[in-house]
């Protein structure tokens, strides 16, 4: 995320709810409101908003405005984190109650953990959008395909050739390697949900391999 105003929004916490602070106190039509709506909450929100339908994702913004009146969001250790996972719920709860059509294939890997699905493959999509970043992948390019990922995980259920084809964030001859890394038994997220740490998973030759593999190429860019 580009920084404004001399603030990077991403990873200045504080500088995030100091300006929500300062939008709640001078109101909808101050400088600060204006600024949190049509600059940084695009920004922190963006990439999350390309996996979901248009009259679904248009509804981000004013769930953002409400996550950040709860107390939560001025304590959290990244409160832009915080407020994307937190919307991310929202928008996948408005998915459910307008009964969109998603996928039907189950997949074993996010069954594999009764109970303690919700809350760990956030963190763990998180990070796997990191590794992306660190590979060359554009932050944006990488936030959206793990969100869409993630969105069908959580909803317990997809099909990856319809992922496949949708995924058009990221090109063609890349989406086949990410999502194998995704779903393989030997790939990062089976390994970290199974309780495997990141720093081992990360020293496994088949999980160099899919990340060898997933460097950026110059049409991803």
């Amino acid at each position: 995320m580009k920084p404004y105003g001399g603030a990077d929004w991403q990873h200045d916490g504080e500088a995030l709810v100091n300006l929500f602070l300062r939008a709640q106190k001078e109101g909808p039509g101050g400088e600060a409101g204006r600024d949190m709506t049509e600059i940084v909450l695009p920004a922190i929100l963006g990439g999350l908003c390309k996996v979901f339908p248009a009259h679904i994702s248009s509804e981000a913004h004013g769930l953002a405005w409400i996550r950040m009146h709860q107390p939560a969001f001025l304590i959290a250790d990244s409160p832009a984190a915080w407020l994307r996972f937190s919307v991310r719920k929202d928008l996948l709860a408005a998915v459910t109650a307008h009964k969109e059509e998603l996928a039907a294939d189950n997949l074993d890997l996010w069954e594999s953990r009764p109970g303690g699905r919700r809350g760990t493959t956030g963190t763990v999509f998180d990070e796997l959008a990191e590794l992306l970043v660190g590979e060359g992948w554009p932050r944006d390019v990488a936030e959206a395909a793990m969100s869409m990922i993630e969105a069908r995980a959580e909803l317990g259920a997809f099909t990856p050739n319809q992922i496949l084809k949708e995924m058009t964030c990221v090109p063609r001859s890349l989406r086949e390697e990410l999502l194998a890394f995704v779903s393989a038994k030997d790939g990062y997220v089976y390994g970290r949900l199974s309780g495997v740490a990141r720093r081992v998973l990360l020293e496994r030759e088949s999980v160099q391999g899919y990340l060898s593999r997933l460097c950026v190429l110059p049409n991803l860019v």
